[in-house]
């Protein structure tokens, strides 16, 4: 036989070699080998009838939990067995416990996990109040020497430096991160929108300082990352009369990227359709699975998938 494996008439979308049309794809030795209208199912060992059915290439998730309290025991649930063949863990580990971080998962996955630590000692570890902010950990000042060490040792996973824009922290996080982003020469992933206050998630009243994003979204450089777009917590991307800031589209057009970070709290409906009418749609569509909210209401990469799909954007 020619092929391990033909997959025939299936609608194929592969944007990065400009595919999107229905047609054939052929395998052999664990890797596509051609993609084409003249591929003979029947040279092929195993052959399915893709007839009705779209296929494209692994997803990529750039935003889930794969360590600490918001981990899943086995990452490839929300991986390679949802169409996911890449993920990046946005905050799990630090930089005196990413070391750990990667151990939990390499070697054990069929799923690429990527990482992006957050800015702090031991990234996200807690079940309370600390979620986000890591006030038991604040006080830890790790030595830039330390980050620089530890992303060496693991340049080839870590992909950005995560921090929080929380209005009760003010801008010791988002410089801090800077810090740690610029020493290591890697760009910064800004978390946006407070999920704690004192009464619990989507507290306005008892989140005290001032809303300081506008101002983080005018530092972020090219390559830099802002997630929770949508976010309807106190801190998000629109003025009084509904409005994406001017210093939003300022960002954009310099080359700062957008994603969903879909996650629980993290996604408004009215935000999406006020920044969808106004065509600020996203960079990068993900999830921010984690094992508080796989079962609802984040579910999968390609529930969130379907959000934008439903709201008029093409599957391309």
């Amino acid at each position: 036989m020619q092929y391990d494996l033909v997959v025939s008439s299936a609608h194929v979308i592969d944007p990065a070699n400009n595919i999107d049309c229905v047609t054939n794809v052929a395998v052999s030795d664990n890797k596509i080998v051609e993609v084409s209208d003249d591929i003979n199912p029947a040279e092929a060992a195993q052959h399915i009838n893709g007839a009705g059915k779209f296929l494209a290439p692994g997803w990529i998730d750039m935003h889930v939990h794969t360590y600490s309290h918001l981990s899943f025991s086995n990452p490839d649930t929300i991986g390679v067995l949802q169409g996911v063949t890449m993920m990046v863990d946005a905050g799990g580990g630090g930089a005196w416990t990413y070391d750990d971080c990667r151990s939990y998962y390499e070697g054990r996955t069929k799923t690429d996990i990527y990482a992006i630590p957050l800015y702090n000692a031991a990234g996200i570890y807690l079940g309370d109040q600390g979620v986000l902010d890591q006030e038991p950990n604040m006080s830890l000042v790790v030595p830039l020497d330390d980050w620089r060490d530890m992303v060496d040792r693991n340049r080839d996973r870590v992909r950005m430096i995560k921090s929080a824009t929380v209005t009760r922290l003010g801008f010791r996080p988002v410089d801090a991160a800077r810090a740690v982003a610029d020493a290591v020469d890697l760009p910064m992933y800004m978390h946006i929108g407070d999920q704690r206050g004192e009464t619990g998630f989507r507290d306005v009243e008892r989140s005290p300082g001032p809303v300081i994003t506008r101002e983080v979204i005018d530092r972020m450089r090219p390559g830099d990352c802002v997630t929770h777009t949508y976010t309807g917590c106190r801190g998000h991307l629109l003025d009084e009369d509904g409005k994406a800031y001017p210093e939003v589209w300022n960002a954009h057009k310099r080359g700062v990227c957008f994603d969903v970070g879909f996650g629980t709290p993290n996604f408004d409906w009215d935000i999406f359709d006020k920044l969808l009418a106004q065509e600020f749609i996203v960079d990068v569509i993900d999830s921010d699975l984690q094992g508080v909210n796989v079962t609802g209401p984040a579910h999968s990469l390609g529930h969130i998938m379907s959000i934008f799909l439903n709201h008029g954007l093409s599957l391309a």
